[in-house]
């Protein structure tokens, strides 16, 4: 019996704590500017700005969704199709230092 209340115990933290941390935006930093768009991706979650660069490079800013420090600032290459211009719509999200796209494209660090 205590058993079952202890798994029925553990069932419920593990719902609230996925309920908890789901797909909702949090409250964007006064230090983030408000152009920036809020991804998650994985167990990562980043405020982004996208702007095209010279020679077909990338500007790439992301800062952390709990406070104004950044994950990213600098040039990225476009692994993938070509692309005009990136909006908050084509972006999947940020991870591990690479901005992935939803039609499968990368932005990575320029070497």
């Amino acid at each position: 019996m205590k058993s079952r209340k202890a798994a029925a115990l553990v069932l419920v933290m593990a719902c609230l704590a996925a309920s908890a941390c789901g797909n909702k935006a949090p409250r964007k930093p006064s230090g983030v500017p408000a152009d920036a768009s809020w991804h998650r991706y994985g167990n990562e979650s980043a405020f982004i700005i996208v702007t095209p660069a010279e020679r077909g490079l990338w500007h790439v800013k992301a800062w952390h969704d709990f406070g104004i420090t950044m994950k990213a600032d600098g040039l990225y290459e476009l692994h993938g199709a070509p692309h005009s211009a990136i909006q908050a719509s084509d972006i999947e999200g940020f991870d591990e230092g690479v901005l992935r796209l939803k039609d499968g494209g990368m932005l990575v660090p320029k070497p």
